[in-house]
């Protein structure tokens, strides 16, 4: 099979560019007429060869072989699957093409990842199974071994016998018909190219490139356009053994085939070889080609491999027309990318009789004589009109992409980016729908400032845009801007300034294109600021305006809220946004919104419930569901509830402590057999849901069950539950977690437990899974065990500060903190050590040492340990020497995930260094540490931690009276409980603000 070298990366063939350009000038003097095929075969023999010799002159040393990186993996080994992963569309919104390649990032086009357009290859690899027959070769030979041993037992004659080699039936020819839709089905003629070659099914896969210039035919062999090639005989693709498959790719809608000038070719084809036309196009839009005008018949072969002309045609023609007055006609099967059409027309192709395939009789009698007559009347119909006759064929999808389309600059990268992120669902077919409406013309670079390829007909855009929600224009605006911005590393605050007065023209086109379309769906007020400024409205609870935008348009709203929250990798990062826009949605649900837009709201308020890190979130989120589920719960009734409210049910069900065991038990109840299981195998089937099951509510029920069994039968799945408590486990939640945990305490402790009941009380970000470790290990701490032991070492240092304290003098400790603090492992007696020589260091007044002893703590603070962090941490607290600042804002930094202990104690001692700082001296600026305080009470994933950042500000601004200190403990404490209200009343007017 030949390689394809369209899919490789550039990188895959190292040519210098001055032998490159040796070699072209060599190919230009003797007029070659090598294909760019064949052109990059020889480089890549050349380059491979290359590579041999130096490969023998270079023989690397023992120690160059231990050194050597493992090799990469190389492109040509990549899978289809994996090259279709890696594919991108670029998008071009000012220009079809960049400038150069060294333009600016002002230039540079922003890539945009291309779903495959073949999604079902599997059905599709099926299908054409019939195609896989093996024929004895005509070439090759392999050795017959039951004759060569019959002649050796028979005629004692020692010579082998031979006889032909099996080998596949039939070569491919694949013909793509190059014409101004090609572009259209790029990605699917690439996927079907590597589809095919990849299959199996075909001796040889050569690919061919039509082009029709009126009635002449011009074959080249390779699909990418070369100038320097030159056409071939159309004849040059037949095969005399009739062994070649000739696959025509086209969607039938070019100009050659309403007039007919392709007949002659698929006459010579089909009478000569074996034909079938692959439509792009789904048959339901069939009748919308040049299709239309040909004759729909079902063929039949009697022989595998029959030619065109042999084919049996079941047909009912009209009265007025009889098949004896058609001239030189063709039966040609038409097939679609379809797995049942595949399967139909394969078993055809290999003969079996009984099953017929769709295909149509062309005749150049059956041409439309008056071709010029439909483009006139083309040309002069009314956008009321175009708009009409679209609407009136189009899909459903087709449709609503069009009306998106309208809110944007036209051009197939853009499509591809409006696809992605606001119609997933839609494929090449509905694109190819609205490309082919005639709703829009294309236009060269020379007609428009900036290149868009297509633009709207007069007055079609404004029609589209009247039957889309305005909130779904808006969003199709802001998505295109928010790709432009991240490209060019700039806000969308940035972005928009940039579109104001940037010189680019491009950029220019496109804030004109923008400016009109948002004039006329505001009645020319522009785009309300709000929506623009939805981040700060939630960053600082303006309820007022955010209901507003409410009333306005919910639909919108809902998706820009969504995009704060969910998916969880490109959530907002400030947890007060994340929470107000969870009770932004919640007000919406209680308005008054479609069944569409309430659905809309469920999977970003449920994902939030189950996976955000912050429980103040969690809690809204809670709160809104609870809102959903009494919105929804009727629905529970109706014979097929849509899954958004199943979904709902659940979530409720499980966060309410009264219906979580029935609810656990009803799903576990719908798996397990029902006949009654022995308590081992009864195990054995929970473990293999607990480690094979995606559905992460059964894992969770899993998780309780085995805990109600107990030691020993459930010791079994023990590895399987300390995986799920993983918090580093992204096939894990919240919920599983915490069931893991409370399981794990239940069983007989091992050390393994131990550590993994630990590891959640110090890591894991969600408080419920922390608590239920903590009280595991305070059980298991009860027992005179190894593990009982163990955990009541790890229950113990969760506050190093309070070990039982040991007799160390200032010098002494000193010198065990320099002797070991590039150590890395350590006994537990020397942890308690090393603890305890902070602590001491921590009261130093000796101002002989007390240098000696800052430094080295701060040294300390480079240690991995957290324990040992956290000592040093409150020791330099308590010091109070300015060198040590920085340190502590730089580790604290550094540790943002992870145990959360030392972070807690640095906190805690940012707040005593701080205060003491400028209390000592009040020229030294407060203002990083509050930033960096405030930060982790917004955001820091663990409660423990926020809470420690209170005391720390309350103490940095009673000496400070800092006003940014003072906005934050006015605005993040709970003032909604009466007891926090009163103490900040009372602490406020001890410690007013020096204006007051």
């Amino acid at each position: 099979m030949t390689q394809n070298y369209d899919s490789l990366p550039e990188s895959t063939i190292d040519f210098p560019e001055s032998k490159l350009q040796r070699l072209l000038n060599i190919l230009q003097k003797v007029k070659s007429d090598l294909t760019g095929l064949e052109l990059a075969e020889i480089i890549w023999l050349a380059v491979q060869m290359g590579e041999t010799e130096q490969q023998q002159i270079s023989t690397p040393t023992k120690a160059q072989k231990e050194e050597a990186p493992l090799p990469k993996k190389s492109s040509s080994e990549t899978s289809p699957s994996d090259a279709r992963a890696e594919e991108t569309a670029e998008v071009y919104p000012y220009s079809s093409t960049p400038s150069s390649s060294t333009a600016s990032i002002t230039d540079t086009p922003i890539k945009v990842p291309a779903a495959p357009a073949l999604r079902n290859t599997l059905a599709l690899a099926r299908a054409i199974r019939p195609l896989m027959q093996k024929i004895p070769s005509y070439t090759e030979q392999v050795l017959n071994e039951t004759a060569t041993v019959k002649r050796i037992v028979d005629e004692n004659i020692w010579l082998p016998v031979l006889k032909p080699a099996p080998q596949k039936w039939l070569e491919l020819g694949l013909v793509i018909e190059q014409s101004d839709s090609t572009i259209i089905w790029k990605q699917t003629i690439r996927e079907l190219q590597e589809f095919l070659e990849y299959h199996g099914a075909f001796r040889d896969v050569r690919v061919w490139r039509l082009e029709m210039n009126g009635k002449k035919a011009r074959l080249f062999p390779n699909i990418n356009k070369n100038k320097q090639q030159r056409p071939r005989n159309p004849k040059e693709i037949i095969d005399p053994r009739g062994q070649r498959l000739i696959l025509l790719v086209s969607d039938c809608v070019s100009s050659v085939w309403r007039d007919g000038s392709i007949y002659p070719l698929i006459r010579l084809w089909g009478s000569q070889g074996i034909l079938t036309i692959l439509q792009l196009f789904p048959e339901r839009l069939w009748h919308r080609t040049a299709l239309n005008q040909d004759i729909p018949v079902q063929l039949r072969a009697l022989t595998p491999g029959a030619f065109n002309s042999q084919l049996k045609a079941e047909v009912q023609l009209d009265d007025e027309l009889e098949e004896e007055e058609l001239k030189d006609t063709i039966k040609v099967p038409v097939i679609t990318l379809e797995a049942q059409s595949l399967a139909t027309w394969s078993s055809v192709i290999a003969g079996f009789s009984s099953n017929t395939t769709a295909g149509f009789i062309f005749s150049p009698s059956l041409v439309d004589s008056e071709p010029s007559a439909f483009k006139l009347l083309e040309e002069s119909i009314t956008p009321e009109g175009r708009v009409s006759r679209f609407r009136a064929t189009a899909s459903k999808l087709a449709r609503r992409l069009a009306g998106l389309i309208a809110g944007a600059p036209v051009s197939f990268p853009i499509v591809n980016l409006i696809q992605q992120t606001m119609l997933p669902q839609s494929n090449q077919v509905h694109v190819a729908e609205v490309f082919m409406s005639r709703l829009f013309k294309r236009v060269s670079s020379e007609k428009i400032e900036a290149d868009y390829i297509y633009e709207f007909y007069g007055g079609v855009r404004e029609l589209l845009l009247q039957s889309v929600p305005k909130s779904q224009t808006l969003l199709v605006i802001e998505k295109i801007s928010e790709f432009l911005a991240q490209r060019r590393g700039l806000s969308s605050r940035e972005f928009k300034a940039l579109l104001v007065w940037s010189p680019d023209p491009q950029l220019r086109s496109f804030a004109r294109l923008k400016t009109e379309i948002l004039q006329q769906l505001e009645g020319n007020r522009g785009l309300p600021n709000d929506l623009e400024n939805l981040e700060e409205l939630l960053s600082q609870r303006k309820w007022k305006e955010i209901e507003l935008l409410i009333r306005d348009d919910p639909g919108v709203l809902v998706q820009k809220l969504a995009d704060f929250l969910y998916p969880l990798k490109s959530k907002h990062p400030d947890r007060y946004v994340r929470e107000a826009a969870v009770d932004a949605l919640g007000k919406i649900i209680e308005a008054n919104i479609t069944q569409e837009i309430l659905l809309q709201t469920v999977e970003p308020i449920i994902q939030t419930l189950r996976k955000d890190e912050i429980s103040q979130v969690r809690d809204a989120a809670k709160e809104s569901l609870g809102k959903i589920y009494h919105k929804v719960k009727d629905q529970l009734n109706l014979p097929s509830p849509p899954p958004e409210v199943i979904q709902v049910d659940r979530t409720w069900r499980r966060e309410n402590d009264r219906e979580i065991s029935r609810f656990y038990s009803e799903i576990l109840s719908k798996r397990l057999p029902k006949v009654p299981l022995d308590k081992m195998k009864a195990t054995e089937l929970l473990t293999e849901f607990l480690s094979q099951s995606n559905d992460l509510d059964i894992r969770a029920a899993v998780a309780r069950e085995l805990g109600e069994q107990g030691s020993p039968t459930a010791n079994g799945a023990v590895p399987e539950l300390i995986k799920a408590l993983d918090f580093n486990n992204k096939s894990s939640d919240r919920y599983l977690r915490q069931e893991a945990a409370i399981t794990l305490g239940r069983l007989a402790p091992t050390t393994d437990i131990v550590d993994a009941l630990n590891q959640a009380n110090r890591q894991d970000v969600i408080k419920q899974v922390r608590e239920a470790a903590s009280q595991a290990l305070e059980k298991i701490a009860d027992l005179d065990n190894l593990p009982g032991k163990q955990a009541q070492r790890y229950l113990k240092l969760m506050h190093p500060d309070r070990l039982q304290k040991l007799e160390i003098d200032m010098e002494s400790s000193i010198e065990i903190l320099k002797h070991h603090s590039n150590d890395s492992n350590f006994s537990d007696e020397v942890v308690d050590l090393l603890i305890e020589a902070a602590e001491v260091l921590g009261s130093c007044q000796n101002t002989e040492l007390i240098d000696d002893a800052n430094n080295t703590l701060i040294k300390v603070l480079e240690n991995e340990n957290p324990n040992i962090v956290a000592a040093a941490a409150d020791a330099l607290g308590k010091i109070g020497n300015l060198q040590a600042l920085k340190f502590l804002l730089g580790k604290l930094k550094k540790i943002e995930r992870g145990d959360w202990i030392a972070r807690e104690y640095i906190i805690r001692a940012l707040g005593n260094l701080q205060s003491k700082l400028s209390e000592k001296n009040k020229d030294i600026d407060p203002k990083p540490v509050i930033d960096i305080l405030i930060d982790k009470w917004r955001n820091d994933p663990i409660s423990s931690v926020r809470e420690e950042v209170e005391p720390a500000l309350r103490k940095i601004y009673q000496i400070t009276r800092h006003p940014i200190a003072y906005e934050a403990l006015k605005r993040y404490p709970d003032y909604n409980k009466q007891n926090v209200e009163n103490f900040y009343k009372k602490f406020f007017d001890d410690f007013p603000t020096p204006n007051k």
